[in-house]
């Protein structure tokens, strides 16, 4: 299963078990995942990857870190 595959199906799952703003706050995220690894099967991603990826958006976002618990 692709990244984009995997993304549409979250949303889906989003919009039948969670509230408006729930959905908008994963859609930011998700959208920005998206549009780097859309293309990619979800086997091919490490952790790695989605760790730095997640770094790189406390830059964009500076209380990721802590809404996410993520360590310093």
């Amino acid at each position: 299963m692709t990244t984009k595959e995997a993304i549409t199906l979250f949303k889906y799952y989003l919009q039948s078990n969670h509230k408006r703003r729930t959905i908008e706050s994963y859609s930011r995220l998700l959208d920005r995942f998206n549009a780097i690894h859309a293309e990619r099967l979800l086997d091919d991603i490490s952790p790695d990857e989605i760790f730095h990826f997640l770094e790189d958006l406390i830059g964009i976002w500076p209380n990721l870190r802590e809404d996410c618990d993520m360590p310093s």
